[in-house]
């Protein structure tokens, strides 16, 4: 567990102690404090959250990724919703000329808004769940993460190519 409020929002990292990170995991598995034990840490990861942008592009220059909608990391999507903004893109280009290219970009943007968005939002949630004091919380939140395929598998299930061919 780190700070309750990050020192410094403009800086991710910040030093920590020899010794920190083990000690925010005791009374785990050894077997987890083993394996943290086993490697130096000299830095602690600040899960800072990016408020969305209204808009994504300025002229022909449009943002992807985590710069367009960065989000935490509990569903390790942040590189997979980059690839499908770059599939998206590239599918949009295909046969865009440059006087269409204007409405392409809001095309792109409209296509990825809702879908970056409603991943963002949930891995806010998710970390939410994931940092609760024992207790009966916690007992609920077990029980929904037993049914992650079946809560969570239209992350997974989403296919770039055809979602533009469906825009259509």
């Amino acid at each position: 567990e780190g700070p309750k409020v990050w020192p410094n929002a403009s800086k991710s990292t910040m030093e920590i102690a020899p010794g920190d990170a083990v000690a925010a995991f005791k009374g785990w598995h050894p077997a987890v404090t083993e394996m943290i034990g086993a490697t130096p840490h000299a830095l602690r990861w600040g899960l800072l959250v990016a408020r969305p942008l209204r808009r994504w592009h300025r002229g022909r220059a449009v943002l992807m990724g985590d710069a367009a909608h960065a989000m935490l990391p509990h569903h390790g999507q942040g590189a997979n919703t980059t690839i499908e903004d770059a599939i998206t893109m590239a599918e949009l280009l295909r046969g865009t000329t440059t006087a269409g290219l204007s409405a392409m970009i809001h095309r792109f943007e409209a296509l990825r808004r809702r879908r970056t968005r409603i991943i963002q939002r949930s891995s806010w949630a998710t970390n939410r769940l994931l940092h609760l004091p024992d207790g009966p919380d916690l007992t609920q939140r077990d029980a929904k993460l037993s049914r992650f395929p079946e809560r969570f598998g239209w992350i997974h299930a989403f296919d770039a190519l055809q979602a533009v061919s469906q825009s259509d």
